[in-house]
């Protein structure tokens, strides 16, 4: 407890009784100085093409609370980082607009981190590969600590052959891409940060084996 001597005009209240009562001395114990709290999470939306899926996903987590109520929220065509799920919500729905700007606020956003906290950093990706990654490559480097990735595809790939190849076109669940979403996983595992693939139409998380043997068919 920080302490100092009684002054006249200062609170009884604040008096400590017993350091009195040891040694006949009255001390005042001061204010505890106030500390506001830092986010603990920070997390970056990329805009661009195939983002959709991403941008409920992300949208679904912050009207749960699941990023947390003390974040730094950052988002393509976003002028400054929002601090509250309400601005963060704000964020994500004006970056439809700028998906041919994604990534461009990844440095300014590593510098408004490294300004105010040293902590866990999420990006939030779409489901293929974009003009993005370059800007991704730069963001990883200046970070200290490399972020982690959040990938959201929608479908299923094909899990056996046809007998005919002209069926495929018929078959709904045939949309993912396995040899390119292997490829984005692989290139973003390079940059030093755990890479997470969640598929919106099986509601889980792909496991790293999956997306390899996907790469494979």
């Amino acid at each position: 407890i920080e302490m100092r001597r009684y002054a006249p005009g200062d609170p009884l209240n604040r008096i400590v009784w017993r350091t009195f009562a040891r040694n006949r001395e009255l001390y005042v114990r001061e204010p505890e100085r106030s500390i506001s709290p830092l986010p603990t999470n920070a997390i970056y939306f990329v805009a661009g093409e195939g983002d959709e899926r991403s941008a409920e996903f992300v949208r679904a987590m912050l009207e749960e609370g699941l990023l947390g109520d003390e974040l730094i929220f950052g988002a393509d065509g976003g002028s400054a980082p929002a601090y509250t799920r309400a601005g963060a919500m704000e964020l994500l729905i004006q970056s439809t607009q700028h998906r041919h700007r994604g990534g461009e606020g990844l440095l300014a956003f590593g510098r408004a981190i490294g300004r105010q906290m040293g902590t866990r950093c999420l990006v939030c990706l779409p489901g293929t590969m974009g003009p993005w990654t370059q800007h991704l490559e730069a963001f990883a480097q200046m970070m200290g600590t490399p972020p982690a990735f959040l990938i959201t595809i929608e479908g299923e790939p094909v899990t056996r052959t046809p007998a005919h190849r002209w069926l495929w076109q018929f078959d709904e669940k045939a949309v993912i891409d396995g040899r390119a979403l292997q490829g984005l996983h692989a290139q973003l595992e390079a940059m030093g940060g755990p890479v997470q693939v969640v598929n919106a139409s099986a509601g889980r998380i792909m496991s790293r084996p999956e997306i390899l043997a996907m790469g494979r068919r």
